[in-house]
């Protein structure tokens, strides 16, 4: 291991993730056993808790504003990977709208995800110094390719040796619109509005590689994130990603993983709208009945419109309690 690359991978974090995570889970008795969600207010639409059954309207609202400025950023990013020859498939979240609804963007989803294999990382970086290469305050795009937990590059110091993954961080690209980005497209970043945060208009460009237990049979996300996200759990079949097969994606003509249920699977588990993060197992799982009669309003017509085309679910929340303004928060 490179003095670089050790350095990486012994970093500790600056802050926990972790507590970023609401509680979901009780034990069910003092010797540790099987666990289990009491009630609707533990339910997590996903795994980062931040999307609940309480604030599912208002999560639906902020998403459909930011949703132009969002989709901007991908038809942006798309292009570029395609002139560089960089092959790339829609991944995470962005898979399961190929899937599950029709190629529109499910209505709470905050980001668009893509991943691309890890010997192109270098190739990317060189699209995010194109892309940022313009007058200061000018640049509509900003970039991070640094380790998400050390905050490093992943080249050696001085040089353009990079540093391969070697289970900890996360070896992506995060793209996003830049203030000047924001007001290109038309965002008001006044103070009755968002203020800015390049967070709430971002793309992840996300990297796999060889498994480590199985490198010639599966493959892994180069993502590890401590209590969040173990990317020795979950292996994915050599061949599920690339090469990656033509679909359309908020009617864009993009690329799908090649074996997407495959993927998917092992990804989500629970691949249906009415599902709910389990952070035991870092999958998703059918929301149990006793816990369905307790979620209220636009979340429950949600996981309810099992089915139905996304638009035309009532999602809303028109009547619900947390009809407070998102714009005005």
């Amino acid at each position: 291991m490179s003095a670089g690359e050790e350095e990486l991978q012994s970093e500790s974090p600056t802050a926990s993730l972790c507590q970023l995570l609401p509680l979901w889970f009780d034990d069910d008795d003092a010797s540790g056993g099987q666990r289990k969600h009491r009630t609707a207010s533990s339910i997590s639409l996903n795994m980062w808790g931040d999307c609940r059954p309480a604030n599912y309207a208002k999560s639906v609202r902020r998403a459909r504003l930011f949703r132009p400025a969002r989709l901007a950023l991908f038809a942006r990013v798309k292009s570029e990977l395609e002139s560089a020859g960089v092959e790339y498939a829609l991944y995470g979240g962005s898979a399961l709208a190929v899937h599950r609804e029709s190629g529109r963007m499910i209505p709470h989803d905050s980001d668009i995800d893509l991943v691309v294999r890890e010997v192109d990382f270098a190739r990317l970086v060189a699209i995010g110094n194109r892309l940022t290469a313009a007058e200061p305050g000018a640049a509509h795009i900003a970039f991070d390719a640094s380790c998400s937990l050390s905050g490093k590059p992943w080249f050696e110091s001085g040089s353009t040796v990079e540093i391969p993954y070697a289970g900890r961080g996360c070896k992506r690209v995060k793209f996003s619109l830049t203030e000047a980005g924001w007001a290109a497209v038309g965002l008001n970043c006044g103070p009755k509005r968002f203020p800015f945060d390049p967070c709430l208009v971002h793309l992840d460009v996300f990297t796999v590689s060889p498994h480590p237990l199985d490198p010639n049979g599966s493959l892994r996300v180069n993502w590890s994130v401590p209590g969040i996200y173990d990317c020795m759990d979950k292996r994915f079949p050599a061949d599920c990603l690339f090469p990656a097969v033509p679909c359309t994606f908020e009617s864009v003509p993009t690329f799908a993983p090649r074996d997407l249920l495959a993927y998917l699977t092992v990804e989500y588990g629970y691949l249906g709208r009415d599902a709910m993060y389990d952070s035991s197992t870092g999958l998703y799982v059918k929301i149990p009945p006793e816990l369905r009669t307790q979620i209220p309003g636009a979340a429950a017509r949600w996981a309810d419109s099992a089915g139905a085309d996304a638009e035309s679910a009532d999602v809303n929340g028109s009547a619900d309690a947390d009809e407070d303004d998102p714009d005005e928060e």
